[in-house]
């Protein structure tokens, strides 16, 4: 990533309030994260459906997750605080983690 290309996200990042990291990780990485996130919650009597959520902020039905519900999304959420800090262009803590997907 050239420093063009970063503060191009970064400005992405201040003026639309996210910016979008594609490709950050490679479908087999989150596919295999995901299936491993179900499976252990399914093992535990918790499947992702109990995780579903709806409200006034989301189009449709999403599975929302904290990191004290899946601890292992902790350790992934909080190793992104490097590429987070990067797209931000602010030095930041990991302290929070939230999960959602569509």
């Amino acid at each position: 990533m050239t420093d063009q290309d970063r503060a191009s996200e970064t400005e992405t990042y201040w003026r639309d309030g996210y910016v979008p990291l594609r490709g950050l990780f490679p479908r087999e990485i989150l596919d295999a994260f995901y299936m491993r996130m179900r499976a252990d919650l399914e093992a535990a009597g918790r499947p992702l459906q109990s995780f579903v959520a709806e409200g006034p902020l989301l189009r449709g039905r999403a599975i929302e997750l904290y990191a004290y519900q899946y601890a292992p999304m902790l350790a992934f959420l909080w190793g992104l605080t490097p590429r987070m800090a990067q797209a931000t262009g602010r030095a930041l803590l990991p302290t929070y983690a939230y999960f959602r997907a569509y």
